[in-house]
């Protein structure tokens, strides 16, 4: 099937609103649009347009978990095909890593639009990673672009204190996250402070003094002065210009070999529960003889993900 990169109304309005902090020089912004209406591909489109528009090519640095990295590079590849991404994860990590930090040093252009890595990075304490992250300090940014951002709602973690350490001097610090937290003030703050630290850093005891006040003017004042930097739309708001949602069921039939050993295993139950309601002179509940095997000798193949990811 062709792509076809069109954008739907909402997600425009997103692009623009990143695109008019950007004109503004604010250096920071909360996407946090409910799950599934594409804060991914906003990002994506408005680091194309950076390019496009202000001959920014980067570098990009984008901070994710590391089980949607995958789609992370899909995505930019098919909205992005001009860009050069790497994928600082894995094996291959340890080797770019000496020449990321030579390069760096030198202070020579970055020889990639993107570079993707995952939190785990700025959680551990082995002296890989923390070369790593020494090489990652040597790059000047143009956006660092924080996936699943409410990850970072303890300003006094190991994560938020090395990241921020990488990101402060970048030019722009985005954040996506579908919970931006609104209920935990304080949680909240921890991420405008990771966003735009020159604005919202504060002393603790101003910070508790200020989140634990019951002034309703004072709350008013404090939602006032984050509109500005936070976008959120739910479901409800652009149900109209989503696509009307498909449901297919397919039934799968069990192959030759998983059909003998979920037969072999209906009749092992079957024969234990008949000798227990022998014993009981009880009656068993036929279905529940046919579900316990059903479980456990299943054509789902993401229960496989419980025994191969390490």
């Amino acid at each position: 099937m062709d792509f076809n990169p069109v954008l739907k109304p909402y997600q425009l309005v997103g692009v623009n609103f990143l695109l008019l902090l950007h004109q503004k020089g604010i250096g920071g912004a909360i996407l946090a649009d409910e799950m599934g209406l594409g804060k991914t591909v906003q990002a994506v489109t408005y680091l194309n347009l950076l390019q496009h528009l202000y001959d920014d090519p980067g570098p990009h640095l984008i901070v994710c978990p590391a089980s949607v990295l995958e789609n992370w590079e899909r995505e930019l590849k098919k909205w992005c095909p001009s860009f050069s991404i790497i994928m600082f994860h894995g094996a291959g990590r340890t080797a770019f890593s000496k020449e990321l930090s030579s390069l760096g040093k030198a202070g020579c252009p970055a020889p990639f639009n993107v570079l993707l890595v995952g939190y785990s990075l700025f959680e551990r304490r082995s002296a890989q990673q923390k070369d790593d992250r020494k090489a990652l300090k040597r790059w000047k940014w143009s956006c660092v672009l924080m996936d699943e951002a409410h990850v970072l709602k303890d300003k006094g973690s190991f994560r938020w204190k090395n990241l921020m350490a990488v990101a402060q001097h970048a030019r722009q610090r985005l954040m996506l996250t579908g919970t931006p937290l609104q209920n935990d003030l304080h949680e909240l703050w921890s991420l405008l402070e990771f966003m735009m630290p020159d604005i919202f850093a504060t002393g603790e005891v101003d910070l508790k003094k200020l989140l634990n006040s019951e002034d309703h003017e004072l709350i008013s004042r404090i939602k006032s002065i984050l509109g500005p930097f936070i976008l959120r739309r739910l479901k409800s708001d652009v149900m109209q210009q989503l696509v009307p949602k498909t449901q297919h069921v397919n039934f799968v039939s069990m192959g030759s070999e998983q059909l003998k050993a979920y037969n072999g295993a209906a009749n092992e139950y079957r024969a234990i529960c008949e000798a227990r309601t022998a014993k009981s002179s009880g009656q068993y509940p036929q279905n529940l003889v046919g579900l316990i095997p059903k479980r456990q000798i299943s054509n789902y193949f993401m229960q496989l993900r419980k025994v191969s990811i390490l």
